[in-house]
């Protein structure tokens, strides 16, 4: 999903739906991002740890 900016604040807030551990699709929300980039890692970061595959996550971050 897109990153939309705040334009009361000037900052970009990303908004997307993800299925928790119990199955259930939820609407998470983050705001305050400087960047549309940072809005868009940081859904697909959170999405990858809702998929199950955190092993793929918590190596990309060994790897900084």
């Amino acid at each position: 999903m897109p990153a939309y900016k705040d334009e009361k604040f000037g900052t970009w807030y990303c908004t997307f739906y993800c299925v928790n551990f119990k199955g259930e699709n939820k609407k998470n929300m983050k705001r305050g991002f400087a960047t549309k980039r940072e809005a868009l890692e940081y859904e697909y970061t959170f999405k990858l740890l809702c998929n199950d595959q955190s092993q793929v996550v918590f190596q990309r971050y060994l790897e900084r």
